[in-house]
């Protein structure tokens, strides 16, 4: 995986589409939001996630891995 030195989640993360089955994520990596790429190589980036029953994530419910690709802006859904 690659090491990010910059904070990679300037424009938040997103959540919606709620059912009984799950929800959908969003995000996109871009240190810099209004360089070209988001300021990141174009290279795919491993973004691991989790969700937690908690606000302090005592108690994670599920998680899992994602690639934010270059093609895609970085983002991640």
């Amino acid at each position: 995986a690659l090491p990010l030195t910059r904070q990679p989640f300037t424009l938040g993360v997103a959540s919606g589409y709620p059912s009984p089955q799950g929800i959908a994520l969003w995000t996109r990596l871009a240190p810099e939001p209004l360089a070209p790429g988001g300021g990141l190589d174009p290279v795919p980036i491993e973004v691991r996630w989790e969700i937690a029953a908690d606000d302090h994530f005592g108690r994670v419910v599920d998680s899992g891995r994602a690639l934010a690709l270059p093609a895609w802006a970085h983002s991640v859904h």
